[in-house]
């Protein structure tokens, strides 16, 4: 896991060996997706505080800060 460059890589060694690298602005689109998958349906979520987070996660990914931060 290296935090300054931004990526955790992960090792499975069942049935053989693979590296997934998973990086911050990757993770921030799934948060984002998964709160709008939430926002489709009603219940214990409430919309607007789901679409903020989503809009936060989007534009961090967008706006080239996360490739700064990791040289």
């Amino acid at each position: 896991m290296r935090l300054a460059g931004l990526e955790l890589a992960l090792k499975s060694t069942q049935g053989g060996s693979s590296n997934v690298t998973l990086t911050l602005g990757f993770l921030l689109a799934i948060i984002a997706l998964i709160c709008g998958a939430l926002m489709l349906f009603t219940g214990r979520w409430s919309r607007l505080p789901l679409a903020a987070i989503a809009i936060i996660c989007l534009a961090l990914n967008e706006s080239g800060l996360l490739s700064s931060l990791a040289r």
